[in-house]
């Protein structure tokens, strides 16, 4: 018999909830693919961060760290990597190069064609993210940053 709280199920709804929450309200609708870009990425390195400290025996140090986003992305790879889920890393990956293009161009070459890539890849994996181009995009950011969370949320829902 398995040992599981009764709230538990509910204490994971309601932080996938909150996630949403913070997605819908930080990641806002608008065509500006460099704030759409800068604001899931934020949400997805909080995330990591997350994760990161679910697995420190003293996760103060973590922050002190003061880690690079693509030194954070491995180091939570190094922990949490399983083959099947081998596509989220990936799509983290990409959203990092995207935001990368943005923060060193104002209209980076290839960045549509490397949005729509990460849109892809999230399909391919979670589904589709029906919508528009931009709120395809939002939403596969989302999906994304979903998967990254249950990877500090208690498991047993």
């Amino acid at each position: 018999m398995l040992n599981v709280k009764p709230t538990q199920g509910t204490d994971v709804v309601d932080s996938l909830i909150q996630l949403m929450g913070r997605i819908v309200t930080h990641i806002p609708e608008t065509t500006d693919l460099s704030l759409i870009t800068l604001k899931g990425h934020l949400i997805m390195e909080e995330e990591l961060y997350k994760a990161l400290k679910t697995k420190a025996p003293n996760p103060e140090h973590i922050d002190k760290a003061n880690l690079k986003f693509s030194q954070l992305l491995q180091v939570a790879k190094a922990f949490y990597f399983e083959q099947h889920q081998s596509w989220v890393w990936g799509a983290a990956s990409k959203l990092n190069g995207i935001r990368n293009d943005y923060s060193h161009s104002l209209v980076p070459e290839n960045g549509g064609e490397k949005v729509t890539e990460f849109i892809e890849l999230v399909e391919a994996h979670a589904g589709s993210t029906k919508g528009d181009g931009f709120e395809h995009y939002r939403r596969a950011i989302a999906m994304v940053c979903a998967e990254l969370h249950q990877l500090h949320t208690p498991k047993g829902a």
